[in-house]
């Protein structure tokens, strides 16, 4: 069996699973507790949450460590550390005439495997096929697609609008997404801390005629579970926030 924790800002998330005959992942345990408890867990994943998470964004046709160390050291110090785990996230589509590569700096918890939750969120989506993401976590948007095999085609991180109206805000990313080349689907999904109906329905009127339709990521029934019934349904209700748990799972080896 194996263990999961998830460090919301809100809350701690334990999640424990074990794989089934067939490769399916079994959900057999489930619990949160205060941030304020002190945290024993010794799990063989854990996801970070977005707030904690340092991103750096650089266009470049073509991964290198020099310019990597060249981008930590001028853009993002603070994850240069050696108390940070640098992940890579290079992207297939073009914007502004370019590839670009993401940077996630992770802080250092323990000797287990770590993935920042926009990672696990894309992982998620992809269970369910190719799909434009927009999503927000802590006080950033998450914005970009996705290919069913879980490949990044775009990713970016904006900071949420202190100003400006929320729907105008949906609206400029809108665009700015769908004028990203080489996206290969218009199926948006959203994801995150807050997917509220107004969200949706500002969304809706941003989409109109310009994309497939609009889902809230809900990943759950790529997975099975004993849980009992209550717990079950509501991690259903809050698939928009605990579906990267299923993308984290199907990562793990």
């Amino acid at each position: 069996m194996s263990t999961l924790v998830y460090d919301h800002p809100l809350r701690r998330i334990i999640v424990t699973w074990e794989k089934d005959n067939d490769g399916v992942a079994i959900l057999t345990g489930y619990r949160d507790e205060s941030i304020t408890v002190e945290d024993k867990s010794k799990p063989d994943l854990r996801i970070v949450h977005g707030s904690n998470v340092h991103v750096h964004r650089f266009p470049a046709d073509e991964y290198s460590e020099e310019r990597q160390k060249v981008e930590l050291t001028n853009f993002l110090p603070e994850a240069a550390d050696t108390s940070f785990i640098v992940h890579v996230i290079p992207s297939v589509a073009t914007s502004f005439n370019s590839q670009w590569i993401t940077l996630l700096g992770l802080p250092k918890v323990d000797a287990v495997n770590q993935v920042a939750d926009i990672e696990a969120d894309m992982s998620a989506i992809a269970l369910d096929g190719t799909a434009l993401v927009m999503g927000r976590r802590g006080n950033h948007w998450w914005v970009g697609a996705v290919d069913d095999h879980g490949v990044p085609l775009h990713l970016e991180s904006i900071p949420h609008p202190a100003k400006q109206p929320i729907a105008m805000f949906l609206h400029e990313t809108l665009n700015d997404l769908l004028s990203t080349t080489n996206l290969k689907s218009r199926r948006l999904v959203v994801f995150g801390d807050q997917v509220t109906p107004e969200m949706l329905r500002d969304l809706a009127k941003q989409i109109a005629g310009r994309v497939d339709g609009i889902e809230r990521l809900n990943p759950f029934h790529h997975v099975r579970s004993t849980l009992d019934e209550e717990t079950a349904h509501g991690l259903l209700k809050r698939s928009h926030l605990l579906g990267t748990i299923v993308g984290a799972i199907s990562m793990s080896k």
